[in-house]
């Protein structure tokens, strides 16, 4: 099995946290480092800087690489339980702006933790689906599917989270040079090929997810008119 394969199945295999005990400004309080990654193929570096105000409030910086340098954003994360909340963006001159809101419903026997909240317009028609999938306690995938828009998927890891160790490809011991340069082709296959592929993969699910609660939104709505 490929290295960058070996790298994204141990992530998320890591375990979570026990179901009864995730608390998600426990879990996303810290420095996240992220790849905004576009249906274009365009990469851009993005941060998370968070810091826990209260029990269920968190407030921080979201900054994001632009051409021009830095583009930062002042945010906080409102929640009513340690499962269910908001991401707002914060105005200096008005109230708070809503970014996308969160829900976690307990999985006691999952691996991960997923939440899946979509946007309505008035017309009761599904206009947003945002995806927040936490694969472990150091990193999390979050997906935006605007309808008729661009996908966009945040790849994130805690600020400091050595990646999983694979044995494969490596050279036999007391070989520097073999050595040196199998850690090169490992670092340029994952970099070059792992996480498009991955998130080719998470993107697909999300479209047939998106597909479907459209479809069961619209059938709602036929049997509530009848």
């Amino acid at each position: 099995m490929a290295p960058f394969r070996l790298w994204a199945l141990a992530l998320a295999l890591s375990p979570v946290v026990a179901a009864a005990d995730f608390s998600f400004p426990s879990f996303f309080e810290g420095q996240w480092d992220m790849e905004k990654l576009e249906e274009n193929g365009v990469v851009t570096r993005c941060s998370y800087d968070i810091k826990k105000q209260s029990a269920l409030m968190l407030k921080g910086v979201y900054t994001e690489a632009s051409a021009g340098g830095e583009i930062q954003m002042q945010v906080e994360v409102m929640c009513t339980s340690d499962r269910v909340g908001v991401f707002q963006k914060v105005n200096e001159n008005g109230p708070n702006t809503d970014i996308f809101s969160f829900s976690f419903p307990p999985r006691p026997e999952a691996e991960v933790e997923v939440s899946q909240e979509a946007d309505l317009n008035d017309n009761n028609t599904v206009t947003r689906v945002t995806t927040f999938t936490i694969t472990s306690s150091s990193s999390f995938v979050l997906t935006v599917s605007p309808k008729g828009g661009a996908v966009r998927t945040w790849v994130a890891t805690r600020r400091g989270t050595p990646k999983p160790a694979s044995s494969v490809g490596k050279a036999p011991q007391g070989s520097k040079p073999a050595k040196a340069a199998a850690a090169g082709k490992r670092k340029s296959l994952f970099r070059r090929y792992g996480l498009y592929i991955a998130l080719a993969i998470v993107l697909l699910l999300l479209r047939l997810a998106y597909e479907s609660a459209t479809k069961s939104l619209a059938a709602g709505g036929k049997a509530k008119a009848s």
